[in-house]
């Protein structure tokens, strides 16, 4: 490892060992406060320290979980490069709604309260073979994690991901799947990759207050009529169907609500423990109830031929979902409704293949990115096609005024 790498990793250690020795090693990670823990308002000066990149889950596996990520970073350190250290050059450009301190020495930090690291939290890397064709396709997934380390609360996080599908004449090779991983990372085509994502998740990002609300999606169930929806290897990865359901709605309130909410946490127990590793260091992570559940049912999804031609068919893949929000421990939800969305994709006469997945994935992104620019306080019409339920309208207000709270 270049000595610039060994000293970029070293003070990353030394300042959460520094840290260490008058606090608890513990943060809550996996929700956010609960309501009933005061939380002092947040002045306009605040800093925010900047920690690193870590990775989620199982300390024992990280390497297998996260191999492409991993090899990636690898990858980087071999050039003399460092990943924290091309995190720091995207986020020098600002401006933050705090004070950022993007310092690599742990001297130049002072005693921080705000922590704020980029958290991976899963990877996906499949290939698919249809005759002559090989899809492959690459996610990765994180969070624009800040964090209190007093009072070991977490203070806001934001869901990133970064997908990217390529087709191939022949199986692709280790160098040809990195290529696509480091695009992951970096961007491509002109889209953001995950670095700058987090980069531009601190700069709308918001620090809570005093009488904030927070949200966690705590149950997600898919029926097996939307089987056909769900890729074969996340099918066949125990709790990676509803992560990925999870992912996409949290997306989706997140950009298209302005709201943040914490991850879908998958076989955790509500006000149980999580772990993660943060510059080689790992952490048993403790956090309390949510204030706020959301709980999302994948019902069904529908393929319906709209039209057809010489030119070719029309078909309309249909996505069916209910959501439900409802205060922890609660009995009756403020929000309970099935919601239904479309969407079109054309097939030319000449396409002997129709893979049905990626037109799938569009109908469950629209439905969840409509939905949300709904309870953001658009009024779509979509609204009065999607839902059937009676009081929709009251029910969509009464959403509105949580999520208010929620920012």
């Amino acid at each position: 490892m270049p000595p610039a790498a060994c000293n970029g990793a070293a003070s990353f250690l030394r300042l959460f060992t520094h840290f260490a020795k008058a606090l608890w090693l513990s943060i809550w990670l996996a929700t956010l406060p609960s309501a009933n823990v005061a939380l002092a308002a947040v002045p306009a000066s605040t800093t925010v320290a900047f920690a690193g990149v870590a990775y989620a889950g199982d300390f024992s596996n990280i390497d297998t979980r996260f191999k492409y990520s991993k090899r990636y970073e690898r990858s980087l350190l071999a050039t003399g490069a460092d990943i924290n250290a091309r995190i720091r050059q995207l986020l020098s450009r600002g401006p933050y709604p705090f004070d950022l301190n993007v310092s690599d020495s742990m001297e130049n930090k002072g005693d921080e309260v705000l922590v704020t690291a980029l958290t991976v939290t899963g990877e996906t890397v499949s290939q698919e073979e249809f005759g002559p064709v090989h899809k492959l396709f690459v996610q990765i997934r994180a969070e624009a994690l800040i964090f209190d380390f007093v009072s070991k609360k977490i203070r806001r996080t934001y869901p990133l991901s970064f997908a990217y599908l390529d087709v191939l004449n022949h199986s692709p090779s280790d160098a040809e799947i990195d290529e696509r991983v480091i695009k992951a990372y970096e961007g491509a085509q002109g889209k953001r990759g995950i670095l700058e994502r987090y980069a531009d998740a601190l700069r709308t990002a918001t620090l809570p207050h005093n009488g904030d609300l927070f949200l966690q999606m705590t149950k997600i169930s898919i029926a097996p009529e939307a089987a056909p929806a769900i890729r074969p290897d996340l099918a066949a990865v125990a709790g990676a169907p509803e992560s990925w359901v999870a992912d996409h709605f949290s997306e989706a309130l997140n950009s298209q609500a302005g709201v943040a909410l914490f991850p879908y946490s998958p076989g955790a127990a509500i006000g149980g423990t999580m772990q993660l590793r943060l510059a080689n260091t790992d952490y048993n992570l403790q956090f309390p109830d949510p204030d706020w559940e959301i709980a999302v049912n994948l019902n069904s999804v529908k393929k319906v031929m709209y039209a057809q031609n010489a030119a070719g068919t029309s078909y309309v893949y249909g996505s069916y979902a209910t959501v439900k929000v409802i205060r922890h421990g609660a009995i009756q939800p403020i929000l309970d409704a099935e919601f239904k969305n479309g969407e079109v994709k054309e097939v030319p006469a000449s396409q002997t293949y129709v893979d049905d997945l990626p037109a799938y994935n569009d109908s469950i992104r629209g439905l969840f990115d409509k939905l949300a620019q709904v309870l953001g306080g658009q009024d779509l019409p979509w609204l009065k096609t999607a839902a059937v339920t009676s009081d929709i309208g009251k029910q969509i207000t009464a959403t509105r005024g949580l999520l208010q709270k929620c920012k």
